[in-house]
């Protein structure tokens, strides 16, 4: 299937369905090393972002979820505008990833599925945004 065909819910769902139960298992497999890359990842702010994800699934401890999840993001580099986004959304960005990492930390799976559940519902409006024509992150909706 080719990337343009995929519609946006498609892309947001799969995200959902692959990262939201891989956080539970990170959170209970997670190592100091990943803890201490993972800290490193939020401290680089838009630059760890990617990275952050990957390491998500690293520390999950399944190498095949760590496959899966690649395409997805290829999808998303290539369908959004991600790094052109304002200040405030790379800020929201790096607050939802502290959180996310805080509770990965003190091992709480459920409350950190549940906080990435959130984060990727702050995500989904920004990127319906992109997709219906924004050109950056923020961008009014063209009005034709």
């Amino acid at each position: 299937v080719a990337h343009e065909s995929l519609t946006l819910e498609q892309i947001l769902e799969a995200r959902e369905v692959l990262e939201v139960p891989a956080i539970r298992l990170a959170a209970q497999r997670r190592t100091e090393s990943h803890l201490a890359q993972l800290h490193a990842c939020v401290a680089m702010g838009r630059d760890g972002n990617e990275q952050f994800h990957f390491l998500l699934f690293e520390a999950a401890g399944n190498p095949l979820l760590e496959i899966m999840i690649r395409p997805l993001f290829d999808v998303l580099r290539d369908r959004m505008a991600r790094d052109q986004g304002e200040a405030s959304y790379w800020a929201m960005v790096e607050h939802d990833h502290e959180r996310i990492l805080a509770l990965i930390e003190a091992g709480d799976g459920d409350a950190a599925a549940e906080e990435m559940r959130h984060h990727l519902h702050n995500l989904s409006s920004l990127y319906r945004n992109i997709d219906r024509g924004g050109d950056t992150i923020g961008d009014p909706i063209p009005t034709e």
